[in-house]
């Protein structure tokens, strides 16, 4: 299947590891170009080099800065203005799971994820609104099945990752009048090097597989590239008519209809 996503200019937040790592390679072999973000400069060289070494002829871009401040998303605007006239897809995906509090009413604990996990990612979307709705984009949000019920102690994490749905489905409806469709993928326990769940398994590993072998059907973790082919379908003229929409990715986990 061809996603027709050659050249179309891509902006993935947050990508030198994980999930956004994964999705900037995925994009790449299908040709887009690929401009992925992260706020330790070293770090994203490092990505920017483990694409091109997986794909060869990758068109793919670094910018260093802290997507959670207004000055750096208006300085990767101008840049990518500059360099690439707008941009066709953005996947804001900068996010953080892990508590720093063990009192799940911390109000600290709540600004600081949804700062993270939605106010940032919204900032953003309000600045490159424009470029997306003049190249009639797309935008994938990147959500959590503990959106959908129940997981752990985190109140703040499920409630932030529970609002980037809600703003998915207002959004898409908005943005529909300019032909810009806006998704989200929901995606269960995914390990990764220097992930949370490599933490958690350093620290009980008999205890987290028994929880995943528990709770999951299919018995593992996902890979990030599971994931990351989830993100690129929604991007692609494969998915034209749906916006709106919830992917989840999780191996069975969630066991909710709706």
């Amino acid at each position: 299947m061809d996603l027709h996503l050659r050249d179309r200019r891509v902006l993935i937040t947050g990508a030198t590891r994980g999930i956004g790592l994964a999705a900037a390679g995925e994009f790449a072999a299908e040709g887009a170009r690929v401009c992925i973000t992260g706020r330790d400069g070293q770090r994203v060289a490092d990505a920017v080099e483990r694409v091109k070494k997986e794909c060869s002829d990758a068109d793919i871009m670094g910018f260093c800065g802290n997507l959670l401040e207004r000055e750096a998303m208006l300085e990767l605007h101008e840049l990518l203005m500059e360099k690439w006239q707008g941009i066709d897809v953005l996947v804001p995906n900068i996010g953080s799971g892990k508590p720093l509090s063990d009192d799940p009413l911390d109000i600290g604990e709540w600004n600081r994820l949804l700062q993270v996990n939605l106010l940032g990612g919204v900032e953003l979307l309000q600045i490159f609104q424009d470029m997306l709705k003049a190249n009639r984009g797309s935008i994938v949000m990147v959500s959590s099945i503990v959106a959908k019920e129940v997981f752990g102690r985190s109140y703040a994490y499920a409630a932030s990752k529970e609002a980037v749905l809600t703003t998915t489905k207002y959004l898409a409806k908005d943005m529909a009048a300019y032909g810009v469709r806006v998704n989200a993928v929901l995606p269960g326990n995914v390990f990764f090097e220097g992930g949370r769940w490599e933490e958690l398994i350093t620290l009980d590993q008999q205890g987290v597989q028994a929880a995943i072998d528990r709770t999951v059907p299919m018995k593992r973790f996902g890979k990030p590239e599971e994931i990351a082919r989830a993100v690129v379908f929604l991007a692609s003229e494969a998915a034209s008519f749906i916006t709106g929409s919830f992917l989840t990715v999780d191996g069975g986990q969630t066991s909710a209809i709706n």
